[in-house]
């Protein structure tokens, strides 16, 4: 049952400027104290909540936290948002959802992306961008508004008598100048509202990740992410959003690394009539390109200013089959609805026509920021993420984070070799018995 003042008071009274009436003024005050200070360090069980908010149904497409109305605390839907940590669609209807553990857990299947409305002096309205269709409703957890208790039926924010009391203990210390005691009971207070956060998380986490794990497909986030917080030493106290994030670090800092399995992509790409093109995002370089079953020259960027090469041009005015890197340029892409990088190359054509022609190329995709547990991977190699992911998280040790780096590397080699099979990378010029006997000089 939720922890009322009236229950507060009875309880801890004796602990109250060491012990005073449950009827006197004092109590009221120094809980509400004791709770402001715990409450001032970090969400605990019970002060992290989620809410379901209405969205405006016409752009732009806005929501407002929830806030004190004023009056009793009757529900914790009362206390309202003081913050936001997380946003994502939902279909239930508005109001207060909970306060549990499942506050904590993150599913990150319907994120969404916020920012604070433009010109507007409403710091606690948001709008929604990056998604279609825009959801009538949104998720929102936070941390609650603190709200000191004045009535008997008010809830307590902080729903643990033993912290309060230990926390109660120390305020009276500070108030007599005993400074070392005072802040022992305050850590004792905060070590036990961490106790039973951890361990509660814990068993939560793990139910979640288990069953993520022979439910989500394999190669999605939200499959590394759940066998990584089984796996890992600390993985089921790692927050979601910290496990979601520093695996895609990992990734991106593999990425970095070479061109292994799974970064090495086939695209057709439609070549305008000016010749020069615009690569999907995701792709990073061509690597090898082929035009019209004929295979076609890559050149960087620096050809076109080459002393010995054909000058920088506008049109296809060549008859060779040639490819030139241009950079890379930021350009508003309609189907993502937002400006992002694109590789840019200029294609010389056999000939100028307008016809629509295609350029089959192999290309080194770049890196993309996971956006959900639904996300594919670029790098599927489970092994290696963990590899990686051990060494980030103990980044500030050079020699643990080389060593799991470089294991991390040497799968990746190994999983490339083991995928290659027998494949040739390289033509076979001369014959099988070249030269393997000696040529005598005729008579």
């Amino acid at each position: 049952m939720p922890i009322t003042l009236a229950q507060a008071k009875a309880a801890l009274s004796t602990y109250v400027d060491n012990g005073v009436y449950p009827a006197d003024d004092r109590v009221v005050a120094r809980i509400n104290e004791a709770q402001r200070r715990l409450y001032s360090v970090r969400s605990w069980l019970g002060v992290l909540a989620k809410y379901s908010v209405a969205v405006s149904p016409s752009a732009p497409f806005t929501f407002t936290l929830p806030d004190y109305a004023g009056g009793p605390l009757n529900n914790f839907g009362d206390f309202g948002l003081t913050t936001v940590l997380r946003v994502a669609s939902t279909f239930a209807s508005p109001g207060f959802l909970n306060n549990t553990e499942q506050a904590f857990l993150s599913d990150n299947t319907s994120l969404v992306k916020v920012s604070r409305v433009a010109g507007s002096t409403n710091y606690r309205e948001y709008e929604i961008s990056g998604v279609n269709p825009i959801p009538s409703f949104v998720e929102v957890t936070g941390k609650l508004q603190f709200q000191p208790a004045t009535l008997n039926t008010d809830l307590l924010i902080i729903q643990d008598l033993d912290a309060l009391r230990l926390m109660l203990l120390g305020l009276w210390r500070e108030q007599n100048g005993q400074l070392d005691l005072a802040q022992t009971y305050e850590n004792k207070a905060l070590e036990r509202l961490s106790m039973v956060l951890d361990k509660t998380l814990e068993g939560a986490r793990r139910l979640v990740y288990q069953s993520k794990v022979t439910g989500s497909e394999q190669g999605t986030m939200g499959y590394i992410r759940s066998r990584m917080a089984l796996d890992l030493k600390d993985g089921l106290h790692t927050d979601d959003a910290v496990l979601f994030h520093v695996i895609d670090r990992a990734e991106e800092h593999l990425m970095t690394k070479g061109k292994w399995f799974g970064t090495i992509k086939q695209f057709n790409v439609s070549i305008s009539a000016t010749g020069e093109i615009y690569l999907p995002t995701e792709v990073d370089s061509i690597l090898f390109a082929t035009f019209d079953s004929t295979r076609v020259d890559v050149f960087s960027r620096e050809y076109d200013f080459h002393e010995n090469g054909p000058g920088y041009r506008t049109s296809n005015n060549s008859n060779n089959l040639v490819v030139i890197d241009r950079g890379e340029e930021f350009v508003f892409d309609s189907l993502l609805g937002q400006t992002v990088p694109k590789r840019k190359y200029f294609v010389v054509k056999p000939d100028d026509s307008t016809t629509p022609a295609t350029l089959t190329v192999l290309a080194k995709v770049r890196f993309v920021p996971k956006e959900n547990d639904n996300s594919l991977m670029t790098i599927t190699n489970y092994p290696v993420l963990f590899e990686m992911v051990q060494a980030l998280m103990q980044s500030e040790k050079p020699d643990f984070f080389t060593f799991h780096e470089n294991k991390a590397v040497e799968l990746l080699r190994a999983e490339l070799s083991e995928k290659r099979g027998g494949a040739r990378l390289g033509m076979q010029i001369q014959g099988v018995g070249f030269a393997m006997g000696e040529i005598h000089q005729g008579l």
